[in-house]
């Protein structure tokens, strides 16, 4: 991962979940986040321990990672921005509209997973990243067993709700690890 990154929403509330989102974002370079993404609500599934049901969502403070720098907060700066940004939220949500704007003015990658936002960078020569990209970056990097993979997808899957998708990219080099 050669390049600067801006992640979206969801991919973060991914990162989050994992359990590991400062080794995770520090294993790359940097990591931006959009103003209008960092004002949306974030929240991860909580359980009750003993019952393992779903007892609600918590919220989470974007702060500690803002004030450490795993994440650089930043804004659209130049008319040029501001404009792509309109162009981009006439067909997606605000955070993935500002986080294609800037990663097309600025040429850094966009970690996502979501599918409009995917194939709409793509259109535009923008270069994407899934969440599965960057946990098996992170692994590669930090030589991060099996077991503690799997304990992460587990997080992740459980606090954020996803599971990878066999379309999404880094499925392939996911699902060989697995085996």
């Amino acid at each position: 991962m050669k390049n600067d990154h801006i992640i979206d929403t969801c991919c973060l509330i991914n990162i989050l979940a994992s359990g590991k989102v400062g080794e995770i974002l520090a294993s790359t370079q940097a990591f931006y986040i959009g103003e209008q993404a960092s004002k949306e609500s974030l929240y991860l599934n909580q359980y009750d321990d003993e019952s393992m049901k779903r007892i609600g969502r918590m919220k989470v403070d974007l702060m500690p990672l803002l004030a450490n720098d795993s994440l650089v907060l930043c804004k659209l700066e130049t008319g040029e921005e501001y404009e792509r940004y309109l162009y981009f939220a006439e067909r997606l949500d605000d955070g993935e509209a500002e986080a294609l704007a800037l990663a097309l003015s600025r040429n850094w990658t966009v970690a996502t997973d979501d599918k409009k936002a995917v194939r709409i960078a793509g259109e535009h020569g923008i270069k994407t990243i899934s969440t599965l990209q960057i946990v098996m970056h992170w692994v590669k990097k930090n030589r991060v067993g099996k077991k503690e993979l799997q304990e992460v997808m587990t997080a992740i899957h459980r606090l954020a709700s996803f599971f990878p998708s066999p379309r999404l990219p880094g499925y392939d080099e996911w699902e060989r690890y697995n085996r």
